[in-house]
């Protein structure tokens, strides 16, 4: 996933529903943020929030990985690059 944003916006990604027994982890973290974390929002969705640092123009990119359970164990995973590009 690429996305372009403007110094100091913010930008979100909604994962859906993820269930409990399913993780989702920051596997790599971005590098030039000021917010970069998962929360859930009132709907119970997964949502990635990020926020490049005050006024930083350039690119960034973070990992998200998803562990898939089957309840009693995982059985798999899912990556999700995320790339930044921060214009004026």
């Amino acid at each position: 996933i690429t996305s372009t944003l403007k110094k100091n916006q913010l930008y979100q990604y909604n994962f859906g529903l993820i269930g409990i027994e399913d993780g989702l982890a920051i596997s790599r973290q971005s590098n030039y943020f000021k917010t970069s974390m998962l929360e859930r929002d009132n709907s119970d969705k997964l949502i990635y929030n990020y926020q490049p640092r005050l006024d930083y123009v350039g690119t960034d990119e973070v990992e998200i990985t998803q562990s898939i359970s089957n309840g009693a164990a995982v059985v798999g995973t899912v990556k999700t690059r995320i790339k930044f590009i921060i214009t004026e």
